[in-house]
């Protein structure tokens, strides 16, 4: 009885013997225990064919077919190359360059590999790959990219890279004044595709399946209203089979206020936020004045009907802060009573107690004139 196996890369993939008008085949042990071979290589109706399915670039190699009696002899041998594209980031910021590879298991001598685009110039040559450099994602004219393996000069195989321009921004012309619309597209579609926006709760507040047949449904548009803005961050994120690739933050600017006060104005109140849930919210003040560096007033805390104040220690150890600064009746809200020129700088509501999401700005800029004084005589 003759036994012939097949092996790859000097790995025996399974042996087989003949019974009757059969082949029977048994798997090798140590290639039952490798996923990449297990799941994607079978015997074909009891032959010595093999089928593989779906190859991924971890099965390149060479695969042999050998006889063992009476001696070692070579029946039948293939040598498989892998071609594989990938990009250097799944989540670009927009404006910045990606690189494009394109490897090969192995690089023979005829054999090279060239990135195709529109100047039909190739890139860096590395061993085994070629990468090609896209210069400011922000302006893409084009967003498929096609590696070409080229034997001799002719080309025998293809592998394209799809290269998703994903966008987060307001729209100009659809901005109202109590609400404003923010547009998340994408640049291409060639399969199902989910995009999604989420507010910073976390909660996704719109949602669109888009597919390649809906060439002209590419984007999805988020209307926040006036109330809404103070939550400051939106994210836009694009799933593919429920699992997130693309991930853009956006963040509403919050409108800065402008106060002028001097030294003979009455009380200033800066309003907190509508809309802060349950906190904490905090406040905090950069002084005009020297180098000084921001100074947290307090933290503010919801019980679901008032707000209570935690004064920092910089507060309590600030005669200007702690004599003229206090809380407006269990609010978010800042009462200032008779602002010294001291007090000028810039006023922050902040979501949380760290450098996180600015809900309310106010710039304080205090004036002050000073008295000259004139003695004189009537001699």
């Amino acid at each position: 009885m003759e036994t012939t196996f097949w092996a790859t890369n000097y790995k025996a993939v399974g042996y087989f013997s003949q019974r009757w008008h059969r082949m029977e085949g048994a798997m090798n042990k140590e290639c039952n225990d490798l996923q990449s071979i297990y799941s994607k290589i079978d015997q074909i109706n009891s032959t010595l064919n093999l089928r593989i399915t779906r190859p991924g670039f971890e099965l390149a190699g060479l695969f042999s077919c050998r006889q063992e009696n009476p001696g070692t002899t070579i029946l039948a041998q293939y040598e498989m190359f892998g071609i594989k594209v990938e990009t250097d980031t799944q989540s670009p910021e927009m404006g910045s360059d990606i690189t494009l590879s394109c490897t090969i298991s192995r690089l023979l001598d005829t054999v090279s590999l060239h990135w195709k685009q529109k100047n039909g110039r190739d890139k860096i040559h590395l061993n085994n790959t070629v990468y090609l450099i896209v210069r400011n994602i922000r302006r893409l004219v084009f967003n498929l990219y096609t590696c070409e393996v080229q034997k001799n000069g002719t080309t025998i195989i293809t592998e394209n890279i799809y290269v998703n321009q994903v966008t987060a921004e307001p729209s100009d012309a659809e901005t109202e004044e109590d609400s404003i619309t923010l547009t998340c597209s994408v640049s291409d579609v060639t399969e199902s595709i989910r995009l999604v926006w989420i507010d910073c709760d976390g909660k996704v507040v719109a949602e669109k399946t888009v597919t390649g047949h809906n060439e002209k449904e590419k984007s999805l548009r988020l209307i926040i209203q006036k109330a809404d803005r103070a939550k400051g961050n939106w994210t836009c994120v694009l799933l593919h089979q429920n699992s997130p690739k693309v991930i853009i933050p956006y963040y509403l600017e919050i409108t800065r206020n402008t106060v002028f006060f001097s030294e003979n104005s009455n009380n200033l109140v800066l309003n907190g936020p509508e809309h802060a849930g349950n906190g904490p919210v905090t406040w905090e003040w950069k002084p005009h004045s020297g180098q000084q560096l921001t100074e947290q007033l307090g933290i503010f805390h919801s019980d679901g009907t008032r707000w209570k104040v935690q004064w920092s220690k910089e507060y309590n150890d600030t005669q200007s802060l702690y004599n003229q600064i206090n809380q407006v009746n269990d609010t978010l809200n800042l009462r200032i009573t008779r602002p010294g020129f001291e007090l000028a700088g810039m006023f922050s509501c902040r979501q949380g107690q760290s450098n996180t999401t600015i809900l309310k700005q106010y710039e304080l800029f205090g004036i002050k004139g000073k008295k000259n004084e004139h003695y004189y005589s009537n001699n």
